[in-house]
């Protein structure tokens, strides 16, 4: 972003929320391989990564200008003790069937709790309990071709 000149200083802030995986590191690193140009961010990233424990986790990296907060827990456990708001979302794309904690009325409501006026949602599932569960919340939720080998994905605003 620095040599491109395209976006202005700022300081990027993520938050991250999920059960740590042994194959994370491996396609951690299979991103890195498929795309050199970010090496010094992969660089000052990994190492943290390696050393993630149970809860609230924080990186910086480019100075200070990627800041990420990984939550290392289940869902369920996480979205209640988080507090920021965000301006967009990328929900897991299993499907109920697969992951059901992860799409229940009470993480639905946490999602509606954290988004500001229009905050935005993209989803690789396009189930019908997803879809629904988001516009009760305060979603304006629209269904697109998939990308990929998903056939289709929702995305939305909060409209509340």
């Amino acid at each position: 972003l620095a040599e491109t000149r395209v976006f202005p200083p700022m300081v990027v802030q993520m938050i991250g929320v999920g059960e740590q995986t042994g194959a994370m590191d491996t396609m951690l690193q299979k991103i890195a391989d498929f795309w050199p140009q970010f090496q010094p961010i992969s660089s000052e990233f990994f190492p943290q990564y390696a050393n993630l424990k149970p809860n609230l986790n924080s990186m910086s990296m480019a100075g200070d200008r990627i800041q990420l907060s990984l939550w290392v827990d289940d869902i369920t456990h996480s979205l209640p003790k988080i507090t920021q708001k965000t301006d967009a979302w990328f929900l897991d794309g299993f499907a109920p069937a697969k992951n059901s904690e992860m799409w229940s009325k009470e993480v639905f409501e946490h999602i509606a709790r954290l988004s500001k006026p229009e905050t935005t949602f993209a989803t690789f599932t396009s189930a019908g309990a997803v879809r629904r569960g988001l516009q009760q919340v305060g979603f304006d939720v629209q269904k697109h071709a998939g990308f990929g080998k998903k056939r289709e994905m929702l995305s939305g605003i909060f409209k509340p």
